[in-house]
């Protein structure tokens, strides 16, 4: 009986990141340093939960176990989302607020899940496109091959956006 907490995270095997690179226990390690680096400014919850990790022990690619120091509550929520190792060195922490996921060139980005974004116009939508390299859940690709979010400033211009036909549905 101790403060501590271990929690073991099992990934599942075949998941890649979008550029093709296997999503692995260095990546759920890399999260954690990249949180708690000095240099990193404006975390929406500041470094709770973070602060608590002792360290994180690779079994295997996919078989991580994450030491807490003391227990957390919150560990379910912690890791999301999980960053990618290999990305997260290419840009210097002092600068991921503007280079790590440019909103001006989304396709430098490195993401995970079924859709990845392809091109953002910050006054009207965003647009993500199926991961070539998502590993399918259920035996399937993403449903869809496209997916564009629009923006709209008020609850009329939404409304005419409907009514204008913007709601599509592409298989």
């Amino acid at each position: 009986v101790g403060e501590g907490m271990d929690v073991n995270w099992k990934l599942k095997p075949g998941m890649k990141w979008s550029d093709g690179q296997p999503i692995t226990c260095a990546d759920l390690e890399a999260t954690w340093k990249w949180n708690m680096d000095p240099d990193n400014t404006g975390l929406a919850a500041g470094v709770t939960g973070w602060e608590d990790i002792e360290s994180v022990e690779a079994r295997s690619d996919i078989d991580c176990v994450v030491h807490f120091k003391r227990i957390y509550e919150g560990y379910l929520v912690l890791y999301a989302p999980v960053l990618p190792a290999h990305y997260l060195e290419s840009v210097p922490v002092v600068d991921a607020v503007t280079q790590l996921y440019p909103l001006g060139d989304v396709s430098k980005g490195v993401y995970s899940g079924p859709y990845i974004p392809v091109e953002v116009q910050t006054d009207a939508q965003i647009t993500f496109k199926a991961n070539p390299n998502w590993a399918t859940i259920g035996g399937h690709d993403p449903y869809l091959d496209e997916v564009i979010f629009k923006y709209y400033g008020d609850a009329a211009a939404m409304i005419a956006g409907y009514r204008a036909g913007e709601l599509e549905a592409r298989y």
